[in-house]
């Protein structure tokens, strides 16, 4: 007898990523924090995608900074690939969070469980971190 593994419905990618101006900076999220590193599906609904400039210190201490999320279906991150974006170019400076919290499906088209992305300080703007989190639930179309 196979046992399958039951996995929550919910789930959250999270991490740290370090940007630069005039830069962007890819990151993949492939591990759901939330439920101790279960497996992502290559395809789920994001529920919520939360973006936090910071310092690298701890505790993280806010930094206002002009900047550009993308997340892509593959990996090689082509125009045509894009699939969100959140561009705060061209605006002032900011150090509030921000959240989306439209949901929408994601699915990888390099059908592994992952989401790929890069996070862009616009040329001139604040170098920091970000603290990048997507929420997601494990279900189909």
């Amino acid at each position: 007898m196979v046992q399958q593994l039951i996995l929550p419905s919910k789930g959250v990618m999270q991490a740290d990523v370090v940007g630069a101006n005039n830069t962007d900076a890819a990151f993949e999220f492939d591990v759901d924090q939330e439920t101790l590193g279960n497996p992502v599906p290559s395809g789920f609904t994001v529920t919520g995608i939360r973006v936090i400039p910071h310092n690298a210190a701890a505790p993280h201490v806010a930094v206002a900074t002009v900047w550009r999320l993308r997340l892509y279906s593959r990996n090689a991150k082509g125009i045509e690939d894009l699939v969100y974006e959140d561009t705060r170019y061209t605006l002032p400076a900011s150090n509030e969070p921000s959240l989306d919290i439209t949901p929408w499906f994601y699915q990888n088209e390099d059908s592994v469980g992952s989401i790929y992305g890069t996070i862009g300080i616009e040329n001139a703007a604040t170098d920091c971190s970000f603290l990048i989190s997507i929420e997601f639930e494990r279900r189909s179309r």
